[in-house]
């Protein structure tokens, strides 16, 4: 028995690969292989990271799963922040495995930022309080130190580190770590594109713009917003393997950033690669964007945000 552990880290291309792995059970299946249920949400293990009080039921829904599959896996992003208490529960389990990809920190947090704007929940202040020093930015990004504690839990722990970049294929990485060889990969449907794409300059703005109109508001109502702007969006997202994204960090938020985690990440990669460990190098390319552009809109983008506003309540009210 053993338990497959997928632990982010964000902005690597978490979402097509839960999307690859929940529409594929046969080709799973056929590998050895099963996407377990236990601990899931939709496509993510967020409540078996998060579980809290409930992780002992958690844990005998996996004892029971292992029945069914001998070799379970979990996919969360933000996993290799998970607590002492969780490491705990699933190294009682079963032998564990673990993979994480790191990406070059400074697209990392431009990625981040745009994030940042898209996500239903994050309000007008959170965006204008954005800051590369952030002891919350500076969490996620200390990836050693949540490593050591996963050490100090589980000594023996077997884990890869892998880069992210453009040419990354996530889900083949994580198969291939899994056991899962080409013939069988073959057979793997790949996911939707535009998973969990970025926006474009005039779009980030845009959606700023909409946050400030609704800095008032509830949690509720911004939601039931963006959840109404985001499928008016959806075919203007950027694939940024494929296409320019927007660059919006300044010169010393990015001599900062790689300062403090760049090294530190390829030395991960040097000790915890495959034999030929890769790079952090990622050749995306970005027009560059003084950040103060995303927060000067023009007449036309207060105009569009109210409409989108005013459609969007008009729509859950009908």
């Amino acid at each position: 028995m053993e338990l497959l552990l997928h632990l982010g880290m964000p902005k690597t291309g978490s979402k097509a690969l839960q999307s690859t792995l929940d529409s594929n059970p046969e080709p799973l299946a056929d590998a050895g292989l099963r996407f377990a249920q236990a601990g899931r949400g939709r496509l993510w293990h967020q409540p078996l990271f998060r579980a809290g009080d409930s992780l002992a039921a958690c844990a005998e829904e996996i004892r029971a799963e292992l029945q069914l599959a001998p070799r379970l896996l979990f996919s969360y992003e933000a996993g290799y922040r998970a607590d002492r208490e969780t490491i705990d529960h699933l190294r009682r389990l079963a032998p564990l495995r673990a993979l994480l990809f790191v990406r070059d920190p400074v697209a990392w947090v431009n990625s981040h930022f745009n994030q940042l704007v898209k996500a239903h929940r994050t309000t007008y202040a959170d965006i204008l309080g954005f800051d590369v020093g952030s002891a919350r930015l500076q969490h996620q990004l200390d990836v050693r130190r949540h490593l050591d504690r996963w050490f100090r839990a589980v000594p023996d722990l077997s884990l890869r580190v892998a880069p992210y970049t453009r040419s990354t294929s996530v889900t083949d990485v994580v198969l291939e770590w899994a056991g899962v060889d080409s013939r069988q990969r073959a057979c793997f449907t790949p996911p939707p594109s535009g998973v969990n794409s970025a926006l474009g300059l005039d779009d980030l703005r845009l959606l700023i713009e909409v946050k400030r109109q609704l800095a008032d508001s509830d949690e509720a109502t911004l939601v039931e917003v963006m959840n109404y702007i985001h499928a008016s969006l959806e075919g203007r997202l950027i694939d940024t393997r494929r296409s320019e994204g927007t660059a919006i960090l300044s010169g010393p938020e990015k001599a900062a950033v790689a300062a403090r985690f760049t090294a530190d990440y390829q030395a991960l990669l040097t000790d915890f690669g495959s034999p030929d460990p890769g790079s952090l190098v990622d050749d995306r390319r970005y027009a560059e964007t003084p950040r103060r552009q995303l927060f000067s809109p023009g007449d036309q983008d207060r105009s569009r945000a109210a409409q989108l506003i005013e459609r969007a309540r008009s729509a859950a009210g009908a």
